[in-house]
């Protein structure tokens, strides 16, 4: 479907758990545990709530197909932590109309998975990593799983499954790992993805200065040559000659792409989120219980109002973290 503003409305970002494995520094704020349950999680900031059902998500993705949306991406917190993950899978995949349905996963625990996500319908990753230094990557996640991490992107590409890496760099920390991350598409077909970071959240809010831009890498790395557009738009994509894979740039920060916005979100406690940089939601689990019909109406006036444009440049504080809301 089109907004008001005549954006077609093709893609919905599903966060099924707020729950993590990792405690990331730009996603949650300083002091969270990792690998704690949502509800252990939950403060005044995130308001998170009971998750939905596996029966929930897939009335809420046939009531978007129906309105036109065609692309679902199963993201968190982490999915991998959702014990029924993989029947949700089967669930979405098995709705006519989807014609895409990848995942965003920090990658810890998933290469023994995927035989079983394969079978289940999926088949395209994107894995978030920052670092190949195993002690920053500790030292950014609170975790040591370098190692589990890099084993999964490795058979997964190994396994035909389509994947992207999504890197957040941050001045003095990770930014000159860029060309380490970049290395990796030399021998695997796959795309190294730099993403700016973004104010939401107490470290993004505070740590504006820190934040990498494309223009700061394409700079530094004038071999990467133009080949276009992805995700829907806002990606920028790049390929250094005699490279199996691509670099893509998904600049929110430097090059606002508001205009071209085509998706919408769903957080893990039913609250439909039209835009990152603004804080309005819409409770679902009221129209869940009435029926398909007035979820899809619901949902169909809520698209329509979509907002222009995020607020990130006038002092934005998001009401929620990155791992409440869906990365």
């Amino acid at each position: 479907m089109r907004d008001a503003l005549g954006r077609e409305i093709r893609y919905a970002r599903l966060s099924v758990t707020d729950a993590c494995n990792l405690n990331c520094v730009y996603c949650g704020d300083a002091g969270t545990k990792a690998a704690c349950t949502g509800s252990e999680r939950m403060d005044a900031r995130s308001g998170v709530g009971d998750p939905l059902t596996a029966l929930d998500f897939e009335l809420i993705a046939r009531a978007l197909v129906s309105l036109g949306i065609d692309k679902l991406r199963i993201t968190g917190g982490e999915p991998l932590t959702r014990p029924d993950l993989e029947d949700l899978i089967v669930r979405l995949s098995n709705i006519e109309g989807v014609k895409d349905l990848p995942m965003t996963t920090n990658g810890v625990g998933l290469a023994p998975r995927l035989g079983a996500l394969r079978r289940a319908g999926m088949t395209r990753l994107n894995i978030s990593l920052d670092t190949l230094n195993r002690e920053r990557y500790a030292k950014l996640t609170g975790v040591d799983a370098l190692n589990d991490v890099l084993t999964g992107i490795r058979e997964a590409a190994s396994m035909g499954f389509r994947v992207k890496v999504n890197a957040v760099l941050i001045k003095g920390e990770n930014e000159c790992e860029a060309g380490d991350l970049i290395e990796l598409t030399r021998e695997m077909p796959i795309s190294m993805r730099f993403i700016e970071l973004m104010p939401i959240g107490a470290f993004g809010e505070e740590n504006a200065d820190k934040i990498v831009t494309s223009g700061d890498l394409l700079a530094r790395f004038p071999a990467l040559v133009p080949k276009g557009r992805d995700s829907g738009g806002v990606c920028s994509v790049y390929r250094q000659e005699g490279y199996m894979g691509s670099v893509g740039f998904i600049s929110p920060m430097s090059h606002r792409f508001c205009a071209d916005c085509n998706r919408v979100r769903i957080t893990a406690d039913g609250k439909l989120r039209l835009c990152l940089g603004v804080n309005d939601e819409l409770d679902l689990k009221p129209y869940l219980a009435e029926g398909i019909l007035a979820l899809t109406d619901a949902l169909r006036d809520a698209i329509y109002h979509k907002p222009r444009g995020h607020s990130f440049e006038s002092a934005f504080r998001s009401n929620r973290d990155m791992s409440a809301i869906g990365g």
